[in-house]
């Protein structure tokens, strides 16, 4: 059974699309790893959990745009969109990705900055007095002693 030219070009068009999509999440992947800057057992957890993230979504690629079948034109096809993506665009996708994962942290950091301030007031303002109201301190002298005034 021949499949129709029209079926097949969508097919290469489709896996041409994903490649470029793969090379902007690697793209981004790399630019918020080179951000997060994590250590080097993490850095190959998160590779190896990355490269198997993809490989199942490419899976289910291909087998919903070629039913499974393994053909010639897959990995070209894939091949030739991330290729043809990093070439044109994939320094200015990594420099956009990192600048904006940088602007994300520095404005995390503010974010968390600030909230650790407020806890801070709101500890000082409302919960010690409220603490001091609901278990008063005991006074001194008053039987805290144990009997020591005998």
């Amino acid at each position: 059974m021949r499949t129709p030219v029209e079926v097949q070009l969508w097919r290469v068009a489709v896996l041409f699309f994903s490649g470029i999509l793969y090379n902007i999440l690697f793209q981004a992947y790399t630019a918020l790893r080179a951000v997060a800057s994590p250590g080097k057992i993490t850095r190959h957890l998160l590779d190896a959990l990355m490269a198997g993230f993809l490989l199942l979504v490419l899976g289910c690629i291909i087998f919903v745009v070629n039913y499974g079948e393994m053909r010639l034109y897959i990995p070209v096809s894939l091949s030739g969109g991330f290729l043809m993506t990093n070439a044109l665009v994939g320094d200015l996708a990594y420099s956009i990705f990192l600048s904006c994962f940088k602007t994300m942290r520095r404005f995390l950091r503010k974010v968390r900055k600030t909230v650790l301030i407020a806890a801070k007031s709101i500890r000082q303002k409302f919960l010690v007095p409220l603490k001091n109201q609901l278990f008063p301190p005991t006074p001194p002298g008053n039987g805290s002693n144990n009997g020591s005034q005998l």
